[in-house]
């Protein structure tokens, strides 16, 4: 019976401990050294692939293109046309849930400019198993005038970084602008996304209004605000 070293983000159990042997998905808590000028071990996971749709290198396992928002994993774009930036550009179809089609809230003007206030649920921190409460409780302002806008733990890349709450995944979603109005989507994160809530399911992006709670995390939240 083989050991198993690692499980990757894609879910696979792998007996070696550096990448996936099932995907080829890099292990994030293993380094190795080796020649630099080596490269992967062959028939592993490729240190850059192109973007079908802008050509822009693939940085390591990310899911999205740095550029256009291509998602590698679903062999899919994330924006539909020719332009590649801007909120004016229709993402992929929504997955809307089972209870059916959601209208996009009539609250939203013509101007797609979104603003999001972060902060923290102070009720939550002294719950049973709560982590220890993030130095910075204070409330930040972030306008949002493109898409889309990654939200995840504390890093490089993102747009919106949440500090202090282990609960939050590294990529944890993103806010989207669909044509008619402004989404947000899960990324596959360990612990979920919720909107006043509810739970977000898969890959379905749920339509924002004004004073709609985003809850991310243990006890982060993400607060909508009109303009």
């Amino acid at each position: 019976m083989r050991s198993v070293g690692f499980r990757c983000p894609q879910g696979h159990e792998s007996a070696d401990p550096e990448y996936c042997d099932v995907c080829g998905t890099p292990n994030p808590a293993y380094s190795i050294a080796r020649d630099p000028g080596a490269g992967p071990p062959t028939g592993r996971w490729p240190t850059a692939d192109p973007c079908l749709v802008c050509g822009t290198e693939r940085v390591g396992a990310d899911r999205y293109c740095t550029n256009c928002g291509y998602d590698f994993e679903m062999d899919q774009p994330l924006l539909n046309g020719s332009e590649l930036h801007g909120p004016e550009v229709a993402v992929q179809p929504l997955v809307v849930p089972d209870s059916g089609p959601q209208a996009p809230p009539a609250a939203w003007g013509p101007s797609p400019t979104l603003a999001l206030v972060t902060d923290v649920n102070a009720s939550r921190f002294n719950e049973p198993g709560a982590p220890a409460p993030p130095a910075d409780v204070a409330e930040h302002l972030y306008i949002v005038d493109r898409s889309p806008i990654l939200i995840g733990r504390e890093g490089s890349g993102l747009d919106i970084p949440i500090h202090g709450d282990p609960y939050v995944s590294r990529r944890h979603a993103e806010i989207v602008w669909t044509g008619s109005g402004w989404g947000i989507r899960d990324l596959g994160s360990t612990n979920g996304t919720r909107v006043n809530g509810v739970t977000l399911q898969g890959s379905e992006v749920r339509y924002l209004a004004p004073e709609d709670v985003i809850e991310v995390g243990f006890f982060s939240q993400l607060k909508v605000r009109s303009l």
